[in-house]
């Protein structure tokens, strides 16, 4: 009995995992697929006509706003800062200069920059005094990597909606590129410097 009904089994289990894995690296493609064309969308949105008030903050165009609100669901954005903390540009450095928060945050996109609904954020500490974290390139990678993390570990969460949304009422900080020091010439400069060049050039 035994000689005839194991094999049976065995193939049966064989079978169901192979079926199962094919399945699920088929769903999952398709899934990332469909974000991919989201993030596109996004891209081309964004690229093409972002412009800026007289205050300096910027925002989406009234067509592009009509694209976002007509949406079946809400494209997201990947931003390396601890939103509502340094909205905008170059935030990793900004988190530093202006000593607040350092980390990642997954939101909603809106017409203002960096102003939708949070879905997800992450606060990182960062010592600055260990090699690992000295320069800005060294926590940016960091901060890119718990980004990528904070992504896969709630893709479901993200493309199913199933996630509470939140809006910070005060935006906190923004940064325009034009705001990035002159004396800034790569990512690789000591963060403790930069500091101090900062503190002594703004008094």
């Amino acid at each position: 009995f035994l000689i005839i009904f194991t094999p049976l089994v065995l193939v049966q289990i064989i079978t169901t995992y192979v079926f199962l894995d094919r399945h699920l690296d088929s769903v999952t493609k398709l899934l990332a697929g469909s974000i991919a064309s989201e993030i596109a969308v996004a891209t081309q949105i964004y690229g093409d006509s972002i412009k800026e008030t007289t205050d300096g903050m910027k925002t989406l165009s009234s067509s592009n706003e009509n694209i976002l609100s007509n949406l079946n669901r809400p494209i997201i954005n990947i931003h390396l800062s601890y939103l509502p903390y340094n909205r905008g540009a170059y935030p990793n450095f900004w988190s530093f200069i202006k000593n607040t928060p350092s980390g990642v945050s997954i939101h909603e996109i809106y017409k203002g920059i960096d102003t939708g609904n949070i879905i997800l954020r992450k606060k990182i500490y960062f010592n600055v005094k260990l090699k690992k974290f000295s320069t800005f390139k060294k926590t940016y990678n960091h901060l890119f990597l718990e980004a990528e993390k904070l992504f896969k570990n709630n893709f479901n969460k993200i493309y199913y909606k199933d996630y509470k949304k939140k809006l910070y009422k005060k935006k906190k900080s923004f940064h325009n590129k034009k705001d990035l020091p002159k004396w800034v010439k790569n990512w690789n400069m000591s963060i403790l410097d930069a500091k101090k060049i900062y503190k002594s050039t703004n008094n």
